[in-house]
């Protein structure tokens, strides 16, 4: 019985080292993506920047973007940038949500059409600010689309205090079993 109370007693040390880390909101989830046109006068060929025409028009949305209202049809404000000018902060603002380019890397460029890809951070008061994949096309028309994954990895806290429960109870089970 005395080896049950130690094995609880240290249960309850990782539970509340666990509950003692920094509190954190919660993480922007979902998916978005938005449709719109370039300057007419931009050669996809040659481009080392981007230049939006706005407003740009979500086509997508779900998860976080969705339950905080920004929908279907609704606008964002893009704004330009140079592919070697990183970060850009904001990229893009819509609805309280701001994303903040963080890399670019050119996939596909030629006088018919751009791909581009990289990584970002998306933003959302009362939100943590949470990792973000982007992908960008356009095409000879210069209709583009934008579109951003969610990209997060779990938190570590969370798992250590995951971890920590685990082996307990494997050590409380493995004590009653020979008790």
């Amino acid at each position: 019985m005395k080896g049950m109370k130690s094995t609880m007693m240290a249960a309850a040390a990782a539970l509340l080292l666990g509950l003692g880390s920094t509190a954190h909101a919660i993480d922007i989830t979902g998916d978005i993506t938005f449709g719109g046109t370039l300057n007419s006068s931009m050669n996809l060929a040659t481009a080392v920047a981007i230049d939006f025409d706005n407003p740009t028009l979500v086509t997508f949305s779900d998860g976080t973007f969705a339950a905080e209202g920004l929908v279907l049809g609704d606008t964002a404000t893009f704004n330009d940038f140079a592919f070697a000018a990183l970060p850009v902060a904001p990229l893009w603002s819509a609805d309280g949500f701001t994303f903040e380019l963080k890399s670019v890397s050119v996939l596909h460029q030629d006088a018919l059409s751009m791909e581009l890809r990289g990584a970002g951070i998306m933003r959302h008061a009362g939100y943590d600010d949470t990792d973000y994949a982007w992908s960008f096309s356009a095409d000879k028309t210069n209709k583009i689309a934008f579109s951003a994954t969610n990209a997060s990895v779990p938190e570590p806290m969370s798992l250590l205090l995951l971890g920590s429960g685990l082996v307990g109870l494997g050590i409380a089970r493995r004590k009653l079993a020979r008790g």
